[in-house]
Parts: structure tokens; sequence; C-alpha cells
């Protein structure tokens, strides 16, 4: 009875609208006690951020200066000062076993978990969590220099930010003394908050004149997004069974916001300058549902294989278009002898769309509806052939082979509305290997090469005038090259360095802007390296210091079109984005009863864009400006340091008393974003440690 009393008290102190999760037991005591803790304490924090100096300020008209900094230092912190608190209780007193903890930092930050099992029969997890996302707060420039050009409705707000719940639950009930398991799981996703929305406020009839083309104002949010799984497995023989369906809904419970259009001209014998009131930036209610069937022998043989089978309907509720996904796969898995082994996979993916011929709209008149036709999404299958093989007699050696065979191919109705190829056809070669000869050295290495072909559907034409139907968009690379290494050196018992290396390069020589063909060649490098060490200098002292370097680094053909309509080719232009982090992390056993843990992190991202083709934009004087200036719109560099430093101190009979504190200091010099900002906070807490057979 007293475990009954217990666990219904445990139910009840999860927090509402929790929701449940399977549990992970490994780390749960076998041995009969009860363990229990509770702390208390309190968040506090200190945070400022402030527009930086930026050249776009010459942009800027009156009523969209004076606008506080995006809150990037504390991004993920909560931003109120906070009592705190938690708990934690394990109770393994066979056959029953529990967990349950939680931690309450302030209101927008917290976390439980909560695990129940009974023998193998049931075991469930619950966990809730919530934590908070201070959102961008950009300032909206001017370019034509029209004060009618842009409205700005969110004039002093300067708290954007969203509270984000995820609630799990994973459940699996067995069958006693016979092979079949019934499971559920779920997730819950919450968001609410609100943000800030930025918006062409003119298009069409309401883009000229008087019309107000650049827009900024507030909106809320208020989203969830749920997901439910249903199933059971069961073991027949040599075979395993699985049936599931999967369910999942995303909707947003605020209503679309509406805007005030200026009519720039008119047809209809309305006046030029009267408002429209039309609806934007409508999210769409979305459901999704997936039936699942999978099939393996058992893996004690030499051979053995695998079959899933699944189907996904998807609707999107607000505008009627629904699509049906069905995808196959197959694996056989064979082992001759100990140091060769072969496997196949086979794997096929059919899309198929509707969506309703027309869409009704009320017309900016406000005499009729408007009625204009909608194009169905793209209708495709792709399939793809693997075939792997794994050779291990070469001493100390692991060497992998693998070919990957992918087509794609696109319904030509599909691929003449939205310019896609009617067939991509992928070539992927692997080698990889693992070597240990170098005593205290393992080494990893791969080498893949991806080729890219493409039926653009020339002979696709016109009965009439013979013209090319389909004029495809291509932006994707024909040919890649990547290739990793990776190093792990234990240097001596105290001491290991790990190194890495990812570089990849795209090539191409057939992009496609539709009708444009002289804007074709395109290249690209990828590069990521990594250098760290595991320093153990003593008994007491653990230090790790790491250096990352990521680069994404494009030279392409790029098309423009300038103030009179016309294409200009601008050849090899660049673009690149880089990114640098030094970090330090340390372990300190001060003594028996106080123990430090801390951590340092130094970030650099930097980001440019040079046209080299000057193209005039021809947007009212004096603001004119040409690619040269839209690079300079493009760059941003960013810097960004982390402190960590966590301390707990054991004062005797159960009882610790701790401090984790948190730095941030951020600055960013982009051009729509320029902010300098700091923060620094933390927890003070106070525990109690119990424990009982």
């Amino acid at each position: 009875m007293k475990k009954l009393i217990l666990l219904i008290i445990v139910v009840l102190l999860v927090p509402a609208g929790a929701t449940i999760c399977l549990a992970d037991y490994k780390d749960m005591k076998d041995k009969v006690e009860t363990e229990a803790s509770v702390w208390v304490g309190g968040y506090f924090h200190n945070a400022d951020s402030t527009v930086s100096s930026s050249w776009g300020e010459g942009f800027t008209l009156p009523e969209a200066g004076g606008r506080v900094g995006s809150q990037k230092a504390a991004e993920y912190y909560s931003l109120e000062n906070s009592a705190s608190g938690g708990f934690f209780i394990k109770d393994s007193h066979m056959p029953n076993r529990l967990h349950l903890e939680f931690d309450y930092y302030n209101g927008d930050d917290w976390f439980g978990d909560l695990r129940y099992s009974y023998k193998d029969y049931l075991q469930l997890r619950v966990l809730p969590r919530r934590f908070g996302h201070n959102l961008d707060n950009l300032t909206v420039f001017d370019f034509n220099g029209a004060g009618a050009s842009i409205d700005i409705n969110d004039q002093g707000i300067d708290d954007y930010g969203i509270t984000i719940d995820i609630d799990e639950y994973h459940l699996r009930l067995k069958m006693p003394d016979f092979p079949l398991h019934v499971y559920s799981n779920g997730e819950i996703i919450k968001k609410t908050g609100t943000k800030q929305s930025r918006f062409l406020g003119g298009a069409a009839y309401f883009s000229g004149g008087p019309g107000r083309v650049r827009a900024s104002e507030s909106v809320d949010v208020d989203q969830t997004k749920q997901e439910f799984s249903f199933g059971t497995n069961a073991h027949l023989g040599l075979l395993e069974f699985d049936f599931s369906q999967r369910s999942r809904k995303f909707k947003s419970d605020v209503t679309a916001s509406s805007y005030d259009y200026v009519i720039a001209s008119d047809t209809a014998g309305n006046t030029v300058g009267d408002l429209y009131t039309a609806e934007h930036n409508k999210t769409p209610e979305l459901t999704a549902i997936t039936n699942t069937v999978k099939v393996h022998t058992s893996h004690t043989g030499r051979i053995s294989a695998s079959a899933t089978f699944s189907n996904t309907d998807k609707t999107n509720d607000s505008s009627g278009a629904e699509a049906d996904i069905s995808m196959s796969y197959g694996q056989i898995y064979w082992l001759p002898t100990a140091y060769l082994a072969f496997s196949t996979k086979v794997r096929s993916i059919k899309n198929e769309v509707s969506s309703p011929a027309t869409v009704v709209a009320p017309h900016y008149d406000g005499t009729a509806d408007y009625t204009y036709n909608v194009l169905p999404g793209v209708e495709s299958q792709t399939d793809t052939l693997t075939v792997n093989a794994r050779y291990s007699l070469i001493p100390s050696t692991n060497l992998n082979l693998q070919y990957t065979k992918k087509i794609k191919e696109v319904e030509e109705q599909s691929a003449i509305d939205w310019s896609r190829p009617l067939t991509t056809t992928s070539d992927i070669y692997e080698v990889g290997l693992t070597n240990w000869a170098i005593p205290k050295v393992r080494i990893t290495a791969k080498f893949s090469h991806t080729n890219v072909g493409r039926d653009l559907g020339s002979d696709v034409v016109d009965p009439v005038t013979y013209e090319e139907l389909i004029h495809p968009v291509i932006n994707d690379p024909e040919q890649t090259n990547q290739g990793n290494l990776g190093i792990t050196w234990t240097m001596s018992p105290r001491v290991a360095v790990f190194l890495s290396a990812i570089v990849a390069k795209d090539e191409t020589d057939d992009n496609l802007m539709g009708e444009i063909t002289d804007a074709n060649i395109a290249e690209a490098l990828r590069e990521q390296y990594q250098a760290s060490i595991a320093f153990i200098a003593s008994e007491r002292f653990t230090v790790s210091p790491t250096y990352t370097y990521l680069s994404n680094k494009q030279e392409r053909d790029i098309v423009w079109e300038d103030g009179q309509g016309l294409h200009v080719v601008d050849s090899s232009y660049t673009n690149e984005q880089k990114a640098q982090n030094f970090a330090l992390n340390m372990m300190f056993a001060v003594s028996e009863r106080l123990k430090i843990n801390g951590s340092f992190d130094y970030t650099i991202t930097e980001g440019n864009y040079e046209p080299t083709s000057p193209v005039n934009l021809s947007l009212t004087a004096p603001f004119d400006l040409d690619t040269a200036v839209i690079g300079q719109l493009a760059e941003s560099k960013t810097t960004e340091i982390g402190v960590r430093l966590d301390t707990d101190y054991d004062v005797g009979k159960g009882w610790g008393i701790g401090l984790d504190l948190r730095y941030t200091d951020w600055k960013d010099e982009s051009f729509d974003n320029p902010s300098d900002g700091t923060f620094i906070g933390g927890l003070v807490k106070i525990s109690k440690e119990m424990q009982s057979k």
C-alpha cells in the first residue's frame, strides 16, 4: 500500500501537461535501497544588449531608431530572477523500481524525469522540460529614401522570445512468458511568446506610388506539435515482426495577422491610396499518419535479412494539399568468413501529391472574389541500391568498400511546372579503412566520390511550336569529392590526442537558371578541422583544450536583374563563411569535499560576399545601390566569449552547497543586427542527500 501511495504522489508531482516516456534503466542499481536528495537555491542574472554602430544607420528612418539590440548573449537564458529548487528519489525494492527527479531553475527553465518499472513487464518514463529562447530584434532599413516605403509597427518592443515546453513519453508492456511487446511513444512541443515579423507590405497593385514596401510588426506565437506512435513487436521463431502507427499534427492557435495594404494602381475604379486589408504569413495546420511494418530474421547465423514497408499520408488542412509517400526497404547481410562480410540494401520512395485546382481569395477592390490556379506539388520516385563489402584479413586493418546507385525520376508535368530535371542519377563510390598497426595510434580514413547525371527533358516539346517545355533550374553539384581523416593517439596513460579533418569539394559547369544558359560554373570547398588533447595532470586535475575550424567557400556564376529588367551574369563571385572556436575544459578536485568544473569558449564567425560585376539596381536617388553595396549588406562578423564555472562543496553528513556561474560576451558587427551584449548569471543551491536500505 505504501508503494502504491508513493507512486500516486509521484504522478501528481509531475507538472501539468507532462506526458510519459520509455526508461533506460542501465544506471539504476539492482541492490535494495532508497536514495533521496533535495535542494533549494536561487537563480540570478544580469544582462544588457545595445545596438552598435553600423554604416547602415544612413538608411534608418527616425521611427526605426532607438531599437534595443537582440539578446544574443542571453539567447537561451531566462531574464527573470527566481527562487529555485528540486528533489531526487530512487527506490529499487524489487520487483518495483522508481526514479523521480525534478529541477526547477526559474519560470523559463525546468526539467523532470520519472521512471518506473515492474519487473520487465512494465517500463515507463516521463520527461517534461521547459526552456526559453530570446529572439532577434532587427532594424528595418529604408533603401529608397521615401518615408512611405517603410512601416514600423513594433517600435519600443524589445522582449521578443518564446517559451518551449517539450513533454515526452515512452511506454512498454511485455507479455509474461511470451515474446510479445506493446509500446507507445509520444512527444508534445508547445511554443508560446512573441516574435518579430518582417515582410513586404506592398506587391502587385500595392508596390508603387504611396505603397509601403518593408514592414515590421510584433506577432504572437502559440504553436503545438504533437507526435504519438503505437505499436507491437513479436518474435516468432527465427523472425521478428513490428507493426506501428505514428501520427503527427502541427497547428497554430493564433489568428493570422492582417495588414492594411495601400493600393498603388487600379483598374477597377478604386482610388490610389485606398487601404486594402488582407491576411499575411498565415501558419498552416498540418497532419501526417505513418503506418510501418518491419520484419527481420535472427542475427545468429551467417545470413540475415530485414525489410521495412511504410506509407505516410500528409495533409495541409488549411489549403487542402495532400501527399502520399510510400517507402520500401530491404537489406541482406552475408558473413561467409570471419574476415569478410557483404551487405546489400535496396530502398524505393514514391511521392504522389494532390491539391485543389483553384483557390478563392477576396479581391482587393472588395467587389468580388478572385480565383487563381494552384499547381500541385512534385511527383517523383527515388530508387537507391547500396552494395557494401568489409575485409579484415590485412594485419591491423579493416577495409570497407561501398557503392551506391540513386535514381530520381520526376513526373513529366511536375518537371514542367517546377523546372526540375526529368531524371537525376547519382553514383557514389566510398573507400574506408581503420588501421591500428602503429602502437597506441588508431587511424580512420574515408574517401568518397559522387557523380551526378541529369536528363533535362530537352525532347519534351510543344507539339505546335516545338519549343522546349522544361527549363530546369539546377543549383546542385555534378561532382563531389570528400575525404575524412581521424587520428587517436594515446601518448601515455595520462595524455591522449585526437585529430580530425573533413574536406569536401563540389564542382559543376552545368548550373541552370531557367532559360538563362550562360551562368553555368560553380565550385564549393567545405573544410572542418579539429584538434583536441585530454591531459590528466594528476588524480585531481584534468584539462582538455580543443580547437575547431569551419569554412564554406563558394565561387560561382550568378544572375542579376538590373533596374531595366535585363539579366546580367556575374562571373566567379565568391561567398565565404568561416568559424573558429577555442575551447578549454577542466575538472579539478581541490579536495575530497570541493569539486570545480569549468570551461572557456572563444568563437569567431565571419561571412563575406564579393560580386565581381557591378550592376546598378536603380533605386530612388540618392540611395542608388549597385552589387558592391549589396555585398556590404551581406558581410557579417560575430565574436562570442563563454565561461562556465560549476563548484560543489560537501559540508558533511549529506549536506552540500554549490555555485554554478555562466558568463557570455557577444558582439555582432553585421549590417542589419549590430549589437553588443553581455550576460552573467548563475545558480546558488544548498542540498541534502539521504539514503536508506
